[in-house]
C-alpha cells in the first residue's frame, strides 16, 4: 500500500546538511531515505514543497512523517512549473527611477523585448534580452530584460514574441505604498481577545475570541510568590499563525521590527492609517499596533521577576 513512500522520523538534532542532502536528492531524481531531527515549522514547509503532500501518524510516542517518493514528486513539481508565467517580474511595480527588471524563462527566438502601454496598447520600449542563462539547480534557463531607463509613469506589461505577454504592473511614485498598508494591517487581523468589527476589518469581521483572563501558570513558571496553578489574566497579543497561540519570542521579533521600522522612517509612518479603531487618536499606527502586544506581553512577565 506504501510502496510509493518513505518514512521520516522526527528526533531531536537537525543538521543543515541533511537538508542540503535531501534537495540534492530531489535534483537529481534519487530515492532517499534519512531521519531529519527537530525539524521547524518553516523547514516542514520547504519539505512539503519540494515532496509534495505530507501524511503524519504517531508510533509510540514519536511522530512520523510520510513523504510521496521524491522522483515521482520531482517530476509532478517539474511538470506544474510549466504553469507558471514565463516572464517574471516585480508584480506590484517600480519606482520611476528604480531599476526595472523582468526574467524570462520561456523559450524564444526572439532577441528582443517590448514594453507595452497596458491602457494604449501601444509599444513605448524596446529592449535586447541579456545573454542565456542556465542553474546548477534546474533545468530553466533564464534571460534578463531590463528597462531600467523607462521612468514614465504609467501601467504597462511586457512581451517577448512567442511567449505569453506579463501581467500588468505600474512605475508610479509610491507604487509600494498599498502594500506597505496591508502588512501593517495584518497584525490587526490578527489580535486576540477583541472583535474585529465590520467597520475595520471589512469581510475578515469576527466576533471577540480568546479573552485569556483566566491563565493558569505552568509549573516551568512557578515561583514561591506565583505558584503553579495560579490565575493571571493575559489577554491582548496577536496570533501566532494560523493557530490560537501567543509567543513572546515570536512576537517579541515583530514587535521589534514595528519599533525598528519606525525608529528608521519615522517620517513615512506618521502619517500611514491602516484603519484601526486606534487611527484617530495622537499615535501613530504602527507604534499603536506595537502597543498591543507590548500589554500582553507585561502580563507575561513576572512581577517579582
Amino acid at each position: 500500500m506504501f510502496k510509493d513512500f518513505h518514512w521520516f522520523k522526527i528526533n531531536q538534532v537537525f543538521h543543515v546538511k541533511a537538508l542540503n542532502y535531501f534537495c540534492h536528492s530531489v535534483r537529481s531524481e534519487m530515492s532517499v531515505t534519512f531521519s531529519l531531527r527537530n525539524i521547524s515549522c518553516c523547514t516542514m514547509l520547504v519539505l512539503i514543497n519540494l515532496a509534495g503532500p505530507l501524511f503524519a501518524r504517531s508510533i509510540n510516542g514519536q511522530t512520523n512523517f510520510l513523504l510521496p517518493q521524491l522522483s515521482q514528486s520531482f517530476k509532478t513539481n517539474r511538470s506544474a512549473n510549466a504553469n507558471y508565467p514565463a516572464i517574471r517580474l516585480n508584480q506590484i511595480g517600480f519606482y520611476p527611477e528604480s531599476g526595472k527588471y523582468a526574467i524570462i524563462t520561456g523559450r524564444s527566438e526572439s532577441e528582443s523585448f517590448y514594453i507595452i502601454n497596458a491602457r494604449a496598447n501601444d509599444t513605448v520600449y524596446r529592449g535586447k534580452l541579456g545573454k542565456l542563462r542556465t542553474s546548477l539547480n534546474s533545468s530553466t534557463t533564464a534571460r534578463t530584460a531590463d528597462f531600467s531607463t523607462l521612468q514614465t509613469v504609467g501601467n504597462y506589461l511586457v512581451a517577448v514574441p512567442g511567449i505569453k505577454n506579463s501581467g500588468i504592473f505600474k512605475i508610479k511614485n509610491s507604487v509600494y505604498h498599498d502594500l506597505a498598508i496591508a502588512s501593517l494591517k495584518a497584525f490587526y487581523f490578527q489580535r486576540a481577545s477583541m472583535p474585529l468589527l465590520a467597520s475595520y476589518a471589512g469581510k475578515w469581521a469576527r466576533a471577540k475570541g480568546h479573552p485569556d483572563t483566566a491563565v493558569l501558570i505552568h509549573s516551568s513558571a512557578a515561583t514561591l510568590l506565583r505558584p503553579e496553578g495560579i490565575q493571571i489574566s493575559s489577554s491582548r497579543g496577536w496570533y501566532d499563525a494560523g493557530d490560537y497561540n501567543k509567543y513572546i519570542v515570536n512576537s517579541g521579533i515583530s514587535t521589534s521590527t514595528l519599533l525598528s521600522a519606525y525608529e528608521d522612517h519615522s517620517t513615512y509612518f506618521k502619517p500611514l492609517s491602516t484603519n484601526i479603531p486606534e487611527s484617530n487618536n495622537t499615535i501613530p499606527d504602527i507604534l499603536d499596533e506595537a502597543i498591543y502586544n507590548l500589554r500582553w506581553m507585561l502580563t507575561m512577565q513576572d512581577p517579582t521577576d
